[in-house]
């Protein structure tokens, strides 16, 4: 079914479904952005990357492979997040 079809079915007009599927499907993947940088946060004990180099600096990191493996993962999290937020503004 196409989202004309869709919108058509609904009552409303097609660009206005698409806007406000898009911003719902952006809601939706913000919080599981955040969810796995919770996770990630509780895990370590750290909010953002900026936290997990300042402890790996002081050396009370934990040094291990999944930890860096979690550093880059919260790293990419974040800019998704980073992303989100902004085109959540143009929507």
């Amino acid at each position: 079914m196409t989202l004309k079809t869709l919108a058509t079915q609904l009552r409303i007009s097609p660009t206005r479904f698409a806007r406000e599927s898009a911003s719902a499907w952006m809601d939706k993947r913000l919080l599981e952005v955040e969810s796995e940088m919770l996770k990630l946060a509780l895990k370590h004990g750290v909010w953002n990357t900026s936290e997990f180099l300042r402890m790996a600096r002081k050396g009370e990191a934990d040094d291990t492979a999944d930890a860096l493996d979690d550093f880059f993962k919260l790293d990419a999290l974040e800019a998704e997040r980073k992303k989100l937020r902004a085109l959540k503004q143009s929507v």
